[in-house]
């Protein structure tokens, strides 16, 4: 239930708006956690739209918040306009793309390096294993 409670609310605010709503495999949350991954480079041919920004804000807004507080506002910012808002030093930047990379997750132990690396294109990333992480 708890793996697609985000899509289904998604879904049903997009049925409110008339938009044509793909359905997409459910995947698990371990599945959905594996594929969350902080790129550094991204596919200069697929550009992200507006709209997409503003579907995306859309479903930020159904999320938790520290006693609904609903802080958060954002200017979304497409490829075209950064130039123009980056010189005004904003408070946080979050980019959003296609990433152009192939990311592997690296088993580690206690004290081996923690620091990614690149090695023919494929960005490394190290994690520690399960046992190491629980006290």
């Amino acid at each position: 239930m708890a793996d697609n409670y985000l899509e289904n609310k998604f879904e049903q605010l997009q049925s409110r708006r008339s938009i044509k709503v793909v359905k997409r495999i459910n995947m698990s949350l371990d599945t959905l956690l594996k594929k969350n991954r902080s790129y550094r480079g991204y596919d200069p041919t697929r550009l992200v739209t507006k709209e997409e920004l503003k579907e995306l804000v859309s479903v930020v807004s159904l999320c938790g918040s520290g006693q609904n507080h609903q802080t958060l506002r954002f200017r979304l910012v497409t490829a075209e306009e950064s130039d123009k808002v980056l010189p005004l030093k904003p408070l946080a930047v979050i980019a959003i793309g296609k990433g152009a990379e192939s990311i592997f997750l690296k088993p580690v132990g206690a004290g081996e390096s923690l620091t990614y690396y690149r090695t023919d294109g494929v960005h490394f990333v190290p994690k520690l294993q399960v046992d190491d992480l629980i006290i």
